[in-house]
């Protein structure tokens, strides 16, 4: 250290020391109201990167600087923290100080196209991005991580003969896609007993495709492979139930489950949601803006449960648009029957496909940055889209070959991303060339 600088800081009378917390004299009047929200981040920041910043303090402890870091620390069970000990100020000094010290700091503003680049980085570590003292909602606003014009889809092809099979686990990145039927406990336990944050789910409407569903359209659909109209009330409300049965089972408490319904079922969907212990918290109204199909009145809308785990609070990064999301519980986001291109490609793979945007929104809701998000009725892959788009983990399960073939050709045809099989590290790429070859006489 050079003389001036010794000189400097002897001027200045500054020494670090450990004092007693219980010894401390906070000041006369608190300057800033502390949520106890902001201790508990100032907390989980002393945890994790330990004291980086003293506290100030007088010769006679009285605290200028430092009472938030104080309660954080009386709430870990800390008993002493590191101080600066400040001899050269004035009890005016101090009070004027005080005051600048908090004022100050609230001048800066924030380069925000260098703080999204810089949280974007960080994402790629494995550490909790709210360490930054920034909730999830608030980066989720800045990121802005989804595509706001379109739904990121590229060309898949017709898939008629498939490549996976039942039994199947594939890993397609941060991702995993299990073929199998998702109301047998054995399909759930080859993943591990999961226990995901949130989940997704668009179950059957146990209506048939063909004149329901497709209409008079150009693009047809086969049957889905369960629950395509062939169920009575009674089976229907029974598949309901084991399905959700096994979903409050994947979910941790206080988990968030979305549940879609048309109007025919919404009652046997309810009793299935509660029944299996999931606390009914809202439903909401997806307004499709244009009507589909229909009699007396054509469908415009269709329901989504939004059911609650038990034993634990649920996340909420909308706090009544706090950070920028304002919802309701109308959602309004255009159907497949509004025409267009993406509206045909989508129609080309699945019959009953949700819009990305709908279900990243939904996600976003509920979930942090890098938590997992359930999906037993995989379809096309729409949560698994919305997951890769929204910066979450999704698992899927999905009965029906096809499909899981579909979602494959899907994540990497938007992401690039490669499946490989669990187990045997075979990638989708090869078998499929190896399939073609066979099935060419090449092989």
């Amino acid at each position: 250290m050079s003389a001036q600088s010794e000189e400097l800081l002897g001027s200045n009378s500054l020494h670090l020391i450990e004092v007693e917390l219980d010894g401390l004299r906070l000041p006369e009047r608190e300057l800033r109201n502390h949520s106890t929200a902001q201790i508990e981040k100032i907390a989980r920041s002393i945890e994790q990167f330990g004291w980086v910043s003293p506290i100030l303090v007088t010769s006679d402890r009285e605290v200028i600087a430092g009472v938030a870091r104080i309660k954080a620390a009386r709430k870990l069970g800390h008993h002493t923290a590191p101080a600066l000990r400040v001899d050269h100020l004035t009890p005016e000094q101090v009070r004027f100080y005080r005051i600048a010290d908090n004022r100050l700091a609230e001048e800066a503003e924030w380069d925000r196209e260098a703080l999204r680049l810089e949280i974007s980085d960080l994402l790629e570590l494995d550490i909790d991005i709210e360490l930054t003292g920034f909730e999830t909602g608030e980066i989720d606003v800045l990121l802005d991580l989804d595509d706001e014009n379109g739904e990121g889809e590229g060309d898949t092809e017709d898939i008629s003969s498939p490549i996976s099979e039942v039994g199947d686990i594939w890993r397609i990145g941060e991702h995993r896609l299990i073929c199998g039927d998702a109301l047998a406990p054995e399909t759930w336990a080859k993943l591990g007993g999961i226990k995901a944050d949130a989940a997704f789910v668009d179950a059957p409407y146990n209506v048939k495709i063909d004149k329901h569903v497709c209409g008079l359209g150009k693009v047809k659909h086969r049957e889905f492979v369960q629950a395509s109209g062939e169920m009575s009330t009674q089976e229907f409300a029974q598949f309901l139930g084991t399905a959700h049965q096994r979903l409050h089972e994947a979910l941790k408490p206080g988990g968030v489950l979305f549940s879609c319904m048309d109007w025919r079922s919404i009652a046997s969907l309810v009793e299935a949601g509660e029944h299996a212990g999931f606390e009914l918290i809202n439903m909401v109204v997806w307004d499709k803006t244009t009507g589909g199909m229909g009699s007396l009145y054509r469908s415009q809308h269709e329901l989504i449960c939004v059911f609650r785990n038990a034993g634990a609070s649920h996340r909420n990064n909308v706090q009544l648009g706090k950070h920028g999301r304002n919802r309701t519980n109308v959602w309004t986001y255009a159907g497949m029957n509004t025409g267009g291109k993406q509206r045909d490609e989508l129609l080309s793979v699945h019959p009953t496909v949700k819009p990305v945007k709908l279900v990243i929104d939904a996600i976003k809701d509920v979930t942090a940055h890098g938590e997992t998000v359930v999906d037993c009725f995989g379809g096309s892959g729409t949560t698994m889209v919305a997951a890769q788009k929204a910066g979450r983990k999704s698992v899927l399960l999905e009965l029906d070959p096809v499909y899981i073939d579909t979602i494959i050709e899907r994540m990497t045809a938007a992401f690039g991303l490669a499946a490989t099989l669990e187990g045997s590290g075979e990638t989708y790429a090869d078998l499929k060339a190896e399939h073609h070859r066979s099935a060419g006489g090449d092989a």
